[in-house]
């Protein structure tokens, strides 16, 4: 009986999400059979519903490059980024030669897609990864050895990460063969909240 109950409100609730055709709040469970709601933005159009969620973007570009200094081979340098763009549900921290991050408002599991490009020496390998605080997150890190100094090279990764509220996620690299110097030309770190 319990199950035919649920199975009717169910049904009831879809009826209503695609019967509506504007902007409206509507109320989403997060399990059943405990019914606890979570206050949810929809739209819908022709019959397609888009839902409004948390995510947040920052990005760094110069054509012209910015020399780094790598000092240390254990230590990973934060790819400064100079603009924060699509911010719902994270605060930017950043500018030129500002440890750059984005603050989560949002407890969750988040999707990490990050990319950096720049030039370094011959036969280096360099690291990048996301770091939460300052933990490095192993599952989120890239190794490229370059293969001529002065070409330009992209590295690129995707990771899932646990946030809480506070967390500060950047991106950073590090030169593991020697201290040399290098050009950083761009980067970018997108996050996008995918589940508790």
């Amino acid at each position: 009986m319990k199950r035919t109950i649920f199975f009717t409100f169910l049904l009831l609730l879809l009826v209503l999400l695609t019967s509506c055709s504007s902007t409206n709040q509507y109320y989403m469970m997060k399990r059943a059979p405990s019914f606890e709601v979570t206050n949810i933005d929809i739209v819908q159009e022709s019959g397609n519903s888009f839902i409004n969620m948390i995510y947040g973007g920052m990005y760094y570009h110069n054509h012209s490059g910015f020399e780094l200094d790598f000092d240390s081979t254990d230590i990973y340098y934060n790819m400064f980024m100079t603009d924060a763009i699509s911010l719902n549900g994270f605060n930017f921290t950043g500018g030129i030669g500002i440890n750059s991050s984005l603050t989560a408002e949002h407890d969750g599991l988040y999707k990490a897609s990050y990319m950096a490009s720049g030039d370094g020496v011959n036969n280096h390998e360099y690291y990048t990864s996301l770091f939460i605080n300052e933990n490095n997150q192993m599952n989120c890190e890239t190794h490229h050895k370059m293969s001529a100094g002065g070409d330009i090279i992209t590295v690129a990764g995707s990771c899932f990460i646990n946030l809480n509220v506070g967390d500060k996620v950047s991106v950073r690299t590090v030169d593991k063969t020697a201290i040399s110097t290098g050009n950083y030309y761009s980067a970018n770190l997108n996050l996008l909240r995918i589940g508790n």
